[in-house]
């Protein structure tokens, strides 16, 4: 695209009526996590109401019906759904930005065809390359095997990164989209401690013909159409999911702190001095945590609407200001999970469910120990990152 192309259409408004819908739905969300995580999967009227309140469609370009908040507004709405629920937000997250890729990256026909002919479909998969796939006549035949498909029991397509092997040169590597139809979905593959409300299943391709048009170049993709969001690498959009999350999982875990009114011999926790200052601590250690993330994003969609290239110290940033929002959610609701004694134990407790979800949440790669080593060695040697 023309580095002359209009930015994204975020506006306030527009990120205030997606937080309103957020606030709206948070009732439901609240109510409907525990039956998630013990079915291992978001209940069927939560999704529809998610698809009503236009959350699914998130990430998706404006010719789409996208909204198109910028960083900024993307990560204040996911923070704000992971605060309700932090299954909904990761699926949500995930199916609305992987259907956004699609509307962005790959041809018109497909666009059209994945985000156009439904009831805001979702987009599960996994984008890493861990197909393969060679060139015939009029696309590609794809086969492979991928894990954590997070919604999948609910998704329309699945986006899957593969590398492709060319008669004539080295591989390239690419994303394809293709119905839910013709993946094979593993039904006993998802059995976990943390997320288990997302669904994440493994899935496979088995010599399954993806058509011209429905696979993009990865992970700098051209964009075709959208906002100037879409101009950032992939890698920089995963800011959106991996810094948001576990700033809204540790607020709803500090609000449960809040209320904490678990009897002690000597009278109420939440009176003791001690928790006073932890609270505080906490609150403070969050906030700071968000302030990064805010500050990422923010120099993120400056770059966007000036078209300017994103470096690698800033790309390293966004990773290690996303691990650094995990580590401090995992701690701050460590905290708040041993406040509550015995009752954070229950199923039905929301701490231990929070909890759960973040440990599971810090096990992604984007979020794992090389994320602050590629912070240094950008500093010390100028080395961008390289997953």
């Amino acid at each position: 695209m023309s580095a002359t192309a209009p930015p994204a259409t975020s506006t306030s408004t527009a990120t205030a009526t997606a937080l309103a819908a957020v606030a709206k739905l948070r009732p439901r969300l609240v109510e409907a996590a525990a039956d998630a995580e013990v079915a291992g999967t978001l209940a069927p009227a939560t999704v529809a109401a998610l698809r009503d309140a236009r959350l699914c469609r998130l990430g998706w370009p404006a010719a789409f019906g996208g909204p198109e908040l910028g960083l900024l507004g993307d990560v204040a709405v996911v923070e704000a759904l992971a605060e309700a629920d932090t299954a909904a937000a990761w699926v949500v997250t995930i199916g609305s930005f992987h259907g956004g890729f699609v509307g962005a990256y790959a041809s018109a026909v497909a666009a059209e065809r994945v985000l156009g002919g439904g009831r805001d479909p979702l987009v599960a998969g996994q984008v890493a390359p861990l197909g393969r796939g060679r060139r015939v006549e009029g696309g590609l035949v794809v086969s492979g095997s991928w894990s954590f498909a997070s919604g999948i029991d609910h998704a329309a397509w699945v986006l899957s990164g593969v590398v492709i092997d060319e008669p004539d040169g080295p591989p390239t590597v690419a994303e394809v989209v293709v119905p839910i139809t013709a993946a094979v979905v593993d039904e006993a593959s998802w059995d976990v401690a943390g997320l288990a409300a997302t669904g994440s299943k493994e899935y496979r391709l088995d010599d399954v013909l993806v058509p011209d048009g429905f696979s993009f170049a990865f992970p700098e993709p051209v964009r075709l159409r959208g906002g100037t969001t879409f101009d950032l690498p992939i890698r920089a959009q995963i800011l959106v999911l991996h810094g948001a999350f576990p700033l809204g999982a540790a607020s709803r875990a500090l609000d449960e702190a809040l209320a904490e009114t678990r009897p002690l011999s000597t009278g109420i926790v939440a009176d003791r001095g001690s928790f006073r200052r932890d609270l505080g601590a906490w609150t403070t250690r969050v906030a700071a945590a968000r302030a990064l993330v805010v500050d990422v994003a923010a120099q993120l969609d400056d770059l966007a609407a000036t078209a300017g290239a994103v470096g690698p110290e800033l790309l390293a940033q966004a990773r290690a200001a996303s691990r650094h929002a995990t580590d401090v959610a995992v701690d701050a609701t460590t905290w708040a999970f041993r406040t509550s004694g015995g009752g954070g134990l229950q199923r039905s407790h929301p701490l231990q469910r929070v909890l759960r979800d973040l440990l599971a949440a810090s096990q992604h790669a984007f979020v794992d120990e090389v994320a602050y080593e590629q912070l240094g060695s950008v500093r010390l040697d100028g080395d961008g990152p390289t997953a």
